[in-house]
């Protein structure tokens, strides 16, 4: 039997669709081939998002969402920016990649903190020894199967790291990976 620790992090919104795709095309055909999951989330819990780049200006979240993940832990954080203005600091050194205030930088910069903070939680109480991390976000509608098996077949050992080539930052990206203890 496989053991995957299945975990959700960053910020979330409009939660159901993408919680529903990621058990239709991630958990249901991996428990098929005896891959078993514990789910976590390592969530930011904002009452608003402000962000031009994707359009998003002072909608509103429903905190409530996150209990369309279902999973069997938790581990939420406030987004609070004075969290994260020292790291914002560092980064405004140089130029704002998304050019857009610095919006984009301090979500991700959020997402990490989340991470963290989660991370932290998970190994303090979670002694299960995994055989690999997924990490995917809460908000994105996935669309495509992971045969998590053959996957891991592939990975060359312990500390490999396998994100998508769908996204075009060269291999680092937030949008998900499976990770090797």
């Amino acid at each position: 039997m496989i053991r995957i620790a299945l975990i959700y992090y960053g910020l979330c919104r409009n939660t159901a669709a993408p919680a529903e795709a990621i058990r239709r095309l991630i958990v249901a055909p991996n428990h098929a081939r005896g891959v078993r999951f514990t789910t976590w989330g390592f969530l930011n819990i904002a009452d608003r998002i402000d962000n031009p780049r994707t359009g998003e200006i002072g909608v509103a979240l429903d905190g409530g969402s996150i209990l369309d993940l279902g999973c069997d832990h938790y581990a939420l954080r406030r987004q609070r920016d004075d969290e994260i203005a020292p790291l914002l600091a560092l980064c405004r050194r140089t130029s704002d990649p998304f050019h857009d205030g610095w919006v984009s930088v301090g979500n991700l910069l959020n997402q990490l903190l989340a991470l963290r903070q989660g991370w932290r939680a998970f190994t303090a109480i979670d002694t299960i020894p995994y055989d690999a991390f997924l990490f995917v976000r809460p908000d994105l509608l996935y669309q495509d199967t992971l045969d998590i098996p053959r996957l891991l077949r592939h990975m060359p050992g312990p500390g490999s790291v396998l994100v998508p080539d769908w996204h075009g930052w060269g291999g680092l990206n937030d949008r998900a990976a499976l990770a090797r203890p």
